[in-house]
């Protein structure tokens, strides 16, 4: 047997050699095929990149050619009588315009003229719904503009299936400079206006700020900056290499915006600085290549293109560029081939040592088992009688407990019946504070109508004191009245001694009677005084009776909570109950199966003595040679189990 280990070693290696070293050699191979395929279809993906972004500024600049047609066919702008009104509410033309503006919001300003160069209209409010100034446009005249000879004479921009708008170039525009500020830079719509039998009466032009091109711009950066380009920079040129917009967030502080510099836009020509992209697109080229950035010192992957308009519109034969870190831009195909080396090394590494290691994972582990199972054995055969006295102490001692959880189940069963007693208590005593607190509310509602009644009083005391000082003035006036009247009765001499009598006792009648209302008055004022300590009695009493209606009240709320948590004590009781029972019933099954774990430890001995046979012809298999019987003898008492003794970790996961 030992004959055959080391052949079977080198064969295991040989194999699993040629296994591994097979299928990497083909893919190798392979990757070296498609290594110059890759790089070309990576170059490529950036010429796409400048053709689809150059297509989109193509097709939205295609929907203003047709703007400027569909608003000069307004028939808004056939009544003539309210051409070169200045007002929104006095001309609809105008109030067409600020429709447009409003509902497109890319639009600078507009603008419609007679044919004389005269204005007819402008608009009132700016792309985002703001009133604004245009009253200057009224006082200049613009017969001699270029956009409007060639509007006027049919000289338009004309593609395949596009006819009748003049398209001025991007260009510095003193309108849009003038309506919006800025540097002025847009691109203007013209297109003549005809009345219903086709006579060209006026002129309609647009005017549209290349921040519409800019904003197609940065979507097109930030959409391969999600894909990993971050040192992406787009440039868009004109006809003749000339840059209209340029987008580089690594010169501008990480900012996504247009490089606004006045000495770069439409002055900077790369095809003239000899940019190999920029001439490949201005000679009408579309592509990608490799080139070297002048001004970063910098190699780049540089995607291309010219365009040629879109859905029949012409264009203005501009160009794009698309330019990324030629280091960043390969970074995936160059992972992709230092992965390749790596794995492929790895591989013939761990092919090789698994063949190494093959013979010795499936020899040693066996010699190794035979080993661990003779020492197991051992361990369970001693084991077993350590087992069996444990067993019966465990079943002793599980009887005592259940003895002892039947008392403690016979004593919660007492506490759970005193504490629904308890809580009939307090539902009693909750019931009997309710009915205080009824009474209170009683007694607070009457002393509050007592109190309403005292007010009353006091109040008609008072009417009653006005009306007596009303008699004490009566009284007073009829005392007056007695003496003129003594008086007269005295002039009159003899004829009047009747009527002084008469006025005497009237006059001693006012003063009884003013007397009288003074008495009355005092005894008024008494009352009053004592009403209003009765009054203020009665506050001070409903106070305190609504002070003991609050206690009353915090004393129910007391209560009840007492009542809830008595019913869940009452309720946790029944749950302990429950469960002490359910650890009897499992302590009593625990007694019961320790006695059968004893009388299965006597089996486990037995079985030991068959296992000790297997291990040995086991043995005998890999060492190639038979051993003497080493099964012991059978002990008779088994050891007592010892506090102080652990059997190892690996011996248990043996027995397991």
């Amino acid at each position: 047997m030992t004959s055959t280990k080391r052949p079977l070693k080198t064969r295991l290696l040989i194999f699993s050699l040629l296994i591994a070293v097979g299928p990497l050699s083909l893919l190798i191979w392979r990757t070296g095929v498609n290594a110059s395929k890759i790089e070309k279809d990576l170059l490529n993906s950036f010429g796409e990149y400048a053709i689809s972004t150059i297509d989109i500024v193509e097709r939205n600049l295609f929907e203003r050619y047709g703007d400027a047609q569909a608003f000069a066919a307004n028939e808004v702008l056939l009544d003539r009588d309210q051409w070169g009104k200045t007002k929104a509410s006095e001309n609809g033309v105008i109030r067409a315009m600020n429709a447009y503006m409003d509902l497109y919001d890319i639009y600078s300003i507009m603008i419609a003229v007679d044919l004389d160069g005269n204005p007819i209209a402008a608009n009132t409010l700016d792309a985002d719904g703001r009133p604004t100034d245009n009253s200057w446009v009224y006082q200049k005249n613009f017969k001699n503009e270029a956009w409007f000879r060639n509007a006027v004479s049919g000289n338009f921009l004309t593609g395949n299936g596009t006819d009748g708008t003049v398209v001025e170039d991007v260009h510095a525009d003193p309108l849009v400079k003038r309506a919006i500020g800025g540097d002025g830079l847009a691109i203007s719509y013209s297109t003549p206006i005809k009345d219903t039998n086709g006579s060209t009466i006026g002129v309609w032009t647009n005017r549209v700020s290349i921040q519409l091109l800019k904003d197609i711009i940065e979507d097109t950066y930030r959409n391969l900056a999600k894909i990993g380009y971050k040192t992406s920079e787009i440039t868009l040129l004109d006809s003749q290499g000339r840059v209209v917009i340029d987008l580089d967030p690594h010169l501008n502080e990480g900012q996504i915006e247009a490089n606004p510099d006045s000495s770069v836009i439409l002055k900077l020509n790369l095809a003239e600085k000899g940019v190999q992209a920029a001439q490949a697109a201005v000679a009408g080229k579309q592509g990608a290549m490799l080139s070297f950035h002048a001004r970063k010192k910098i190699n780049q992957v540089a995607g291309y293109a010219h365009s040629d308009g879109a859905m029949g519109y012409k264009g203005l034969d501009w160009n794009i560029l698309v330019r990324v870190n030629e280091e960043e831009a390969m970074a995936g195909f160059q992972a992709l081939s230092r992965e390749s080396v790596v794995i492929s090394i790895a591989c013939l590494l761990v092919a090789g040592f698994m063949a190494w290691s093959l013979s010795k994972r499936i020899a040693n582990p066996l010699i190794s088992i035979t080993e661990q199972l003779d020492k197991t054995v051992q361990v369970t055969r001693d084991s077993a009688g350590a087992l069996l006295d444990s067993s019966q102490s465990l079943a002793d001692g599980s009887s005592e407990q259940a003895a002892n959880v039947e008392e403690t189940s016979s004593s919660t069963e007492q506490l759970n019946s005193m504490t629904a007693q308890n809580s009939e208590s307090v539902a009693r005593a909750l019931h009997e504070v309710q009915s205080a607190n009824l009474i209170v509310d009683d007694a607070n509602s009457k002393l509050t109508a007592l109190s309403e009644a005292m007010n009353e009083i006091s109040a008609a005391s008072d009417e009653t004191k006005n009306i007596i000082k009303t008699i004490d003035e009566i009284a007073f006036q009829t005392n007056i009245l007695a003496l003129n009247a003594a008086v007269e009765a005295a002039r009159a001499g003899e004829a009047g001694a009747g009527f002084a009598i008469v006025a005497d006792e009237v006059r001693n009648l006012a003063a009884r009677a003013a007397q009288a209302a003074q008495d009355t008055s005092g005894l008024l004022d008494q009352n009053i005084q004592k009403i209003a300590v009765g009054t203020e009695s009665v506050d001070q009493t409903n106070a305190g009776f609504s002070e003991l209606k609050k206690k009353t009240d915090r004393v129910s709320e007391i209560m009840r909570e007492v009542n809830d948590a008595s019913h869940q004590q009452t309720e946790g009781l029944k749950q302990i109950t429950s469960a002490i029972n359910q650890i009897s019933h499992i302590t009593q099954q625990n007694a019961s199966g320790a006695e059968e774990v004893a009388s299965a430890s006597s089996d486990v001995d037995s079985q030991a003595v068959k296992i000790t046979q297997s291990i040995a012809n086991l043995h005998e298999l890999v060492h190639g040679q038979e051993e003497p019987n080493k099964t012991p003898a059978r002990k008779t008492t088994a050891p007592a189990p010892s506090s102080n003794r652990r059997i190892p970790q690996s011996e248990l996961a043996s027995f397991n």
